[in-house]
């Protein structure tokens, strides 16, 4: 479910579909919309490899996007984690998933691990008025947070990092200009 004001857009063709929470920017091609961006990484790819993320790396805005591909399932989120995923960690636990790890906890009765609330209640976090948690960390024991540039494998709950998806090349101060690197 989503709420009714959130944009949700599905794209299907064979085995593959893809479906977009959110809303999804093309810099070069700004008038594109959701549905024409989503055909466009359809047509790029034809499974959840490197190529996939390769197609996804010019993209901006605030989405999470699970992408089937035959019986493979793979949640990503944008490139700067904007539109955040939350998901059960715990496989003794029904798959969830949620942009909030506090609507989790509520449908499915969890609470606070001891951990956490020793955290909380430390002089390092009280200082801070703006809610945060390390890493992939929660409040919950049995729930995560996806990280910007990580996916999530469905049905093994398995994340890994997919960006970068080649060696990063060094360049000297010089050749690393803006300009020559937005072309």
């Amino acid at each position: 479910s989503s709420n009714p004001e959130l944009n949700v857009v599905h794209v299907q063709e064979g085995y593959r579909a893809l479906t977009l929470i959110g809303y999804i920017l093309d810099p070069w091609e700004p008038a594109q919309g959701d549905e024409e961006i989503l055909r466009r990484i359809m047509l790029s790819t034809s499974a959840p490899n490197a190529d996939f993320f390769r197609t996804l790396d010019r993209f901006g805005g605030r989405w999470i996007l699970l992408a089937r591909f035959g019986d493979k399932y793979t949640l990503v989120n944008d490139a700067l984690g904007l539109r955040q995923l939350f998901y059960v960690f715990d496989r003794n636990m029904p798959f969830w998933c949620a942009s909030q790890c506090g609507l989790l906890a509520k449908q499915l009765g969890l609470t606070v691990s001891a951990d956490a609330s020793d955290f909380m209640a430390s002089p390092e976090f009280r200082a801070h008025k703006e809610y945060r948690w390390p890493g992939a960390a929660t409040p919950f024991a049995e729930l995560r947070h996806l990280l910007p540039n990580h996916c999530l494998e469905l049905p093994t709950r398995s994340e890994r990092r997919f960006w970068p998806v080649a060696p990063i090349e060094k360049h000297s101060a010089a050749t690393s200009a803006l300009t020559d690197r937005c072309r």
